[in-house]
């Protein structure tokens, strides 16, 4: 799997240039995860984009560098989980 991760779902990764179901489902959870947690992270080199903008760049990478159904599932899970938490703050409050 860590060997994988590298691998874009296009074919253009490395190092193997496995493309789409090529790659290991875990190596394409592992690519749009750590992509996205790279972009809203800060970082010594960059400043941490807001989750919306890191969701719009998955979105625009889906397809040729990630896998569009582990974006997808991503980004539902994601608002699923916010909306969660602002039903349960509504429940506090």
């Amino acid at each position: 799997m860590i060997r994988a991760h590298h691998e874009q779902w296009n074919g253009q990764g490395y190092p193997d240039h496995l493309k789409a179901d090529q790659i290991p489902l875990a190596a394409r959870l592992l690519s749009v995860v750590d992509a996205y947690l790279v972009m809203i992270t800060e970082r010594p080199y960059q400043h941490a984009r807001a989750a919306a903008e890191a969701l719009a760049e998955l979105q625009r990478c889906a397809g040729t560098q990630f896998d569009p159904r582990v974006v997808e599932t991503l980004i539902d899970l994601l608002q699923k989980t916010q909306e969660q938490q602002q039903r349960e703050l509504m429940t506090v409050a």
